[in-house]
């Protein structure tokens, strides 16, 4: 019988030490730890109220005693440990291992253009040279510039920067985890110049928005920094006043009225002249009308027109505008484009977004094409045009009724033309600058095109010409879809309509 109670009291001595040693290692779970302390008090007092009847005190103060000793000592430690590093990762103390880690799932392995790596050499070469000192434009310093030249009428306002770029994308990536990994966005090398509008195009998904989430400090980038004015900056130091940015949504209170919108964000960004910079505003933007109206009643335009406003105000170094432009009137345009020329006066770095390809053209002074979360183009607007622009548009007029025979002949001297549109005794042609016929690469030049056109002029079946340039818009596309077409002489034509953006057209009569 002995022997018999040793051999069950082992198996349960086992279940004890277990139980205890699991007891102790859940502790280290704040839930656990904060629940079983609860019970454990819970069941203290009912014990004590049951034997208090047969005179037995064997109540046990929690504070005094172990009852909840190592609870307590658990929830203190971690969260202590968790509040450490919830610190670490906010001030960014593990960012250079976590880059180093993920770098390799966001590198962009494709053929870089030309300009694009001479851009990220220049941005990669700047970035390890950052020894001599800069001035970092915070809050106070913004402030105490602001002070100085707003109050004088007719003063230059300038930025200063000890470097090329008030901002750099150095390596900026983002990876968006889930249950399969998407890159929106590989290893930018982007440099924001002083005194120039920077246009980033791209189609939808192609980046932009995160990137503008990036340099706002609404998303943490996977790998890579932002630096600027010569100092890479967090996401908590871009949130302080370091950048302007104008949302793709509206962000603004319906309750408040147009001046006292711009008021707000005068005093949240502490501009010392309130009256004298909301009067400039709303005088710069074709506001003072609507200036006693709350926010709520205005219309798209003119609530898009305020928030591109509030981006303009006081002397931030970069300016973000993320499709300012979408539903305004073409005098809301203009006022946006008097904006962005203002600030460029001002040796301001502007970031443009937008899908109004004629903004680009304005405002821009060099355009960087996003594709598939990469870089792919990076060049000033006229030599995008004559890279990826599509070719050569043609309007022409035929004789009367004569435009079916005069398109017969264009494809037998030209088999690589394409047709836009046709009608009576007119028709809309495209003479690509580069095609593939029939197995084999043409290059048209515009000396090509011009004696293609004067030879149609012979033939007695050409009225009159009108020769077009590629427009933004077509070079848009053509960048979008580079896959070449082979052309074959009886392929159907295509239907489209004429753009209305056309530039260096040529007449002849």
């Amino acid at each position: 019988m002995a022997t018999l109670h040793s051999t069950a009291a082992i198996p349960r001595q086992a279940t004890d030490n277990a139980r205890w040693t699991l007891h102790k290692v859940f502790l280290l779970s704040p839930q656990f730890a904060l629940g079983d302390a609860l019970l454990e008090i819970a069941k203290n007092t009912v014990q004590a109220q049951v034997l208090s009847r047969f005179g037995m005190d064997t109540y046990k103060n929690p504070f005094e005693t172990d009852l909840i000793l190592y609870h307590c000592v658990a929830l203190v430690l971690v969260g202590l440990f968790m509040l450490l590093l919830n610190l670490a990762i906010e001030y960014n103390c593990f960012d250079h291992w976590i880059c180093s880690w993920r770098n390799r799932a966001v590198l962009n392995v494709e053929m870089e253009d030309l300009e694009v790596a001479a851009e990220r050499k220049r941005v990669e070469a700047s970035a390890r040279d950052r020894d001599r000192p800069v001035t970092l434009h915070t809050i106070g310093n913004i402030n105490a510039g602001f002070v100085d030249t707003e109050s004088k009428k007719g003063s230059i306002k300038q930025i200063v920067s000890p470097m090329c770029d008030v901002a750099q994308c150095v390596g900026l990536g983002r990876t968006y985890r889930g249950v399969t990994s998407r890159i929106a966005l590989k290893s930018l090398y982007l440099g924001i110049p002083p005194g120039q509008c920077t246009a980033l195009l791209g189609q939808n998904g192609a980046g932009k928005s995160t990137t503008f989430a990036l340099l706002s400090g609404e998303l943490r980038a996977t790998c890579g920094r932002v630096v600027l004015n010569g100092s890479a900056v967090t996401s908590r130091q871009i949130c302080s006043g370091l950048i302007s940015y104008c949302p793709q949504s509206d962000a603004l209170d319906p309750l408040l009225t147009v001046t006292q919108t711009l008021q707000f964000y005068c005093r949240l960004r502490g501009i010392a002249d309130v009256n004298e910079v909301v009067k400039r505003t709303l005088q710069t933007f074709d506001l003072r009308k609507y200036s006693r109206q709350r926010c709520g009643t205005l219309s798209g335009g003119n609530r898009r027109k305020l928030c591109t406003a509030v981006a303009f105000m006081g002397r931030a170094p970069l300016v973000l505008l993320d499709e300012p432009t979408s539903g305004m009137d073409p005098g809301s345009r203009w006022c946006v484009a008097r904006g962005v020329r203002a600030a460029c006066a001002a040796r301001r770095g502007v970031l443009l977004s937008t899908h109004a390809l004629e903004d680009a053209r304005v405002l821009a002074s060099r355009v960087a094409l996003l594709r598939d979360g990469a870089l792919c183009a990076l060049a000033p607007l006229d030599q995008c045009l004559q890279r990826f622009g599509s070719g050569h548009v043609v309007s022409a007029r035929a004789e009367r009724g004569g435009a079916a025979r005069l398109w017969l002949e264009v494809r037998a001297r030209a088999p690589q033309a394409q047709l836009q549109a046709m009608h009576h005794n007119t028709l809309q042609f495209l003479v690509p600058t580069k095609a593939n016929v029939e197995g084999k690469e043409v290059v048209t030049q515009l000396s090509d095109v011009f004696r293609l056109l004067a030879a149609l002029q012979g033939t007695a079946e050409l009225d009159d010409y009108t020769l077009n340039a590629s427009s933004l818009d077509q070079m848009f596309l053509n960048f979008s879809d580079r896959s070449d077409r082979t052309i074959t002489a009886d392929e159907p034509p295509m239907s489209a309509r004429r753009n209305s953006d056309q530039l260096e057209s040529v007449t002849a009569l």
